[in-house]
């Protein structure tokens, strides 16, 4: 996954779904529209997958990564 669809599956499809299904469930009991529990229970399914694939691709990404805590980096780089 390139870091174009990560920041666009991150930033907004995951805040459109999660706020689409909760305006669906609220509209929904205030309307009387039919269905809305299993429309916002679906796009609240489909948030949950994509956050799981979101993360596994970015265990993936770090998995061959070094993780450096950069303030003790430069801590020992001030010791000498």
């Amino acid at each position: 996954m390139n870091n174009k669809t990560y920041d666009f599956l991150k930033k907004y499809l995951l805040a459109i779904l999660n706020g689409g299904a909760t305006l669906i469930i609220t509209l929904g009991k205030i309307w009387g529209i039919p269905h809305s529990e299993a429309i916002a229970g679906t796009l609240s399914a489909l948030a949950f997958f994509i956050t799981y694939v979101i993360n596994h691709a970015s265990d993936k990404y770090f998995e061959d990564k070094e993780i450096v805590d950069r303030s003790i980096v430069d801590e020992n780089k001030s010791l000498g």
